[in-house]
C-alpha cells in the first residue's frame, strides 16, 4: 500500500524504554506482523538516512518513510522489515523533546 496514513499512537512517557500501543490497520504498514510477534523495534539515532542505509546495505528492506511526502526527502522517522518479521523503527535524536518534552 502507498499512500499517506494516518493514524494516533498512544506512547508510554515514561523512559528510558517506551510502549506503543498499535492498533492493526489491514492492508498497511500498521498490520499485524505475525501471532505472538511484536510489530517493531524502535531505536533513537542521531542520522536516520545513515542509519537507514546500513540497514538496507545489510538487506533489511526500507518501508516506509513517516513525515514526509516526498520518495527522496529526509524522513524524521523510517520503518526496515527485517526478516523475521518485526519492523525496524529508526528516530531522529532530534524528535525526542519534540515527541515527548525537554525533561524525557
Amino acid at each position: 500500500v502507498t499512500g499517506v496514513q494516518t493514524c494516533a499512537l498512544p506512547i508510554s512517557a515514561e523512559g528510558p524504554h517506551r510502549l506503543e500501543l498499535v492498533r492493526a490497520i489491514p492492508g498497511t504498514l500498521w498490520a499485524l506482523s505475525g501471532p505472538g510477534q511484536p510489530h517493531h523495534f524502535g531505536f533513537w539515532v542521531d542520522d536516520v538516512d545513515q542509519a537507514s542505509a546500513e540497514l538496507s546495505e545489510r538487506g533489511v528492506s526500507l518501508c516506509a518513510k513517516v513525515g514526509v511526502t516526498e520518495e527522496d526527502a529526509t524522513a524524521p522517522i523510517v520503518l526496515h522489515r527485517a526478516a523475521s518479521g518485526p519492523y525496524i523503527e529508526l528516530v531522529s535524536a532530534a524528535m525526542e523533546p519534540v515527541m515527548f518534552g525537554e525533561a524525557s
